[in-house]
């Protein structure tokens, strides 16, 4: 189950807010989980990557989530693909899913929601690096995504999302 935790304001005390009872596929140990607006309604949606897609629970808006929630399925294949980064817009999201192996070259793809919601487009990117986080570098208000480059040796690129 995924059992969502809520502060209460007292002391370091965390109540259980929620328990999720669903099918999530294989959870991937290690993998990000953000919180960002995919629908457009103004809520941060909790987003996580499973080998079965992109695990997607909406928020309702009175503090408690979509139960069951839904998996959006890509074409992306790879041995650890636990990074994640949404970039683009609130409300309309592209991901980045990075794959970060102990043994390969890390690997990564966009991962684009159809108008939907129901599946994702995968664009698989070339000679990505590695993924180091996210931010609006260039504070055009939109987020960029800072790398380490696979091919050339401890250097960090930044992929700026533009608008």
């Amino acid at each position: 189950p995924l059992v969502i935790y809520r502060h209460v304001g007292v002391g370091d005390a965390l109540d259980v807010a929620q328990t999720i009872f669903a099918e999530l596929g294989p959870v991937l140990e290690g993998a990000d989980l953000i919180f960002v607006d995919v629908d457009g309604d103004g809520e941060r949606d909790l987003v996580t990557p499973t080998d079965a897609g992109l695990y997607l629970v909406q928020a309702l808006g009175d503090g408690s989530f979509a139960d069951p929630p839904q998996v959006l399925a890509h074409d992306f294949v790879g041995d650890y693909p636990r990074r994640l980064v949404a970039l683009g817009p609130k409300g309309d999201p592209i991901f980045v899913l990075g794959d970060e192996p102990y043994d390969n070259p890390p690997a990564a793809a966009l991962l684009i929601p159809d108008e939907g919601l129901t599946s994702l487009t995968t664009e698989l990117l070339e000679d990505p690096g590695r993924i180091v986080g996210s931010a609006d570098f260039d504070g055009d208000g939109q987020p960029d995504l800072a790398v380490l480059h696979g091919s050339v040796p401890a250097q960090l690129g930044l992929w700026l999302s533009g608008g």
